[in-house]
C-alpha cells in the first residue's frame, strides 16, 4: 500500500505518468497500474481523465494531501529504526524564521556537530505558520518558531531564550563613545540590511516607521554572518536579530547599542516537534542539546 501512494504522489508531483516512471525507475504501465490499484482499493476516482490527461479531481487533492503525510511519517519511521541505538548517524530537518535560524543555529550547531558529526541536516525557513504546517505534516522534524499556538498534535519547549533587535556598528565608531544613540543620527549611517522582501525587513521598516525612522540600506545580504564581517569592516551598521546575551557577536569586532526613544520588542523561542512520534537517539539527543545550550 505504502508503495501505491508513493506513485500517486509522485505522479501528482511530477504531472505525469511518463516522469514518475523515470523517478521511481520503472516504466509507465506499471505507473498505470498502480494508480489503477489504488483507486480500486480506495473506491474512488483520484484523476479525472481527459484522453491520456490526468487531472486530479477534488477528492484527489484530499487525499494526495493525507498520503503525503502518511508516506513522510513512514519514511520518517524507517529511517528512525535504521538509527536505534545510535545517536551519532541521523538526518534532522530543521525549520523556522530567518532571524532565529541565522542568531540561533550556526553557534548552537557548531557545538552538536563536534559531539555528533556523523549527523546531517536540512534547513528550511519559514513564518511560525508556514513551520507549524511543515512539522505537522512530517515534511521537517524540529521548528523553531516566536509565534506560538495551542495545537493538538504540537509539543512545545519553552527554551527561555529571547530574540531581540540590536543595532551593531563597527569596533571604535565615533558613536560608540555614548552607550546610547539618538534616533536623529540613525539617518545618517549607511545600514547593511537583509533583503527588502523579507518579512523581518518588513517588520523593521515598520516598526522604525512608527518612531520617525527611516534608514538607508546600501548593501542587502541574506546571511547574519556576512552582515556581521561587512559591519566589522567599516562598511556600515546593521539592525540585527541577536540572542539577548548577544553571543553571536561576542569577541567579534562590533559593538551593540541602544537608541533612545526605540526599544523593540523580546521574542521568545520555543522549539517545536510533532507529539507521538518514534524519536530516534539523534532526535533525543538534538532535544536534549538545545535545552542545555538555552540554559547556558
Amino acid at each position: 500500500m505504502i508503495e501505491l501512494f508513493q506513485t500517486f504522489i509522485k505522479v501528482v508531483e511530477s504531472g505525469s505518468l511518463s516522469e514518475a516512471a523515470r523517478i521511481l525507475h520503472t516504466n509507465q504501465p506499471n505507473i498505470t497500474v498502480r494508480i489503477q490499484k489504488l483507486e480500486h482499493h480506495l473506491g474512488v476516482s483520484l484523476f479525472d481523465r481527459e484522453g491520456k490527461k490526468l487531472i486530479l479531481n477534488e477528492i484527489g487533492k484530499k487525499t494526495f494531501n493525507q498520503a503525503k503525510s502518511l508516506y513522510l511519517a513512514y519514511d520518517d519511521l524507517i529511517q528512525d529504526i535504521r538509527q536505534h541505538n545510535n545517536p551519532n548517524h541521523g538526518h534532522i530537518r530543521i525549520g523556522g524564521g530567518f532571524p532565529v535560524l541565522n542568531s540561533i543555529l550556526p553557534p548552537f550547531l557548531h557545538d552538536f556537530h563536534k559531539e555528533f558529526p556523523n549527523v546531517t541536516y536540512g534547513l528550511q525557513i519559514g513564518t511560525s505558520e508556514e513551520i507549524y504546517k511543515l512539522v505537522e505534516q512530517y515534511e521537517i522534524d524540529f521548528g523553531f518558531i516566536t509565534t506560538t499556538k495551542e495545537r493538538e498534535m504540537i509539543e512545545h519547549i519553552d527554551l527561555g531564550l529571547g530574540t531581540k533587535i540590536f543595532l551593531v556598528v563597527p569596533e571604535g565608531h565615533p558613536y560608540t563613545k555614548s552607550t546610547n544613540i539618538s534616533k536623529e543620527l540613525l539617518t545618517e549611517l549607511p545600514f547593511i540590511t537583509f533583503k527588502q522582501s523579507s518579512n523581518y525587513m518588513n517588520f523593521l521598516i515598520d516598526y522604525l516607521g512608527q518612531h520617525g525612522v527611516e534608514i538607508k540600506s546600501t548593501v542587502e545580504a541574506d546571511h547574519l554572518e556576512i552582515m556581521v564581517k561587512m559591519v566589522e569592516e567599516g562598511m556600515g551598521a546593521s539592525f540585527l536579530p541577536l540572542t539577548e546575551n548577544k553571543e553571536y557577536v561576542r569577541n567579534r569586532k562590533v559593538t551593540c547599542m541602544d537608541i533612545d526613544q526605540i526599544d523593540f520588542p523580546i521574542k521568545y523561542i520555543q522549539l517545536i516537534y510533532r507529539k507521538n512520534r518514534f524519536m530516534s537517539p539523534s532526535f533525543e539527543q538534538f532535544i536534549s542539546s538545545v535545552t542545555r545550550y538555552s540554559a547556558r
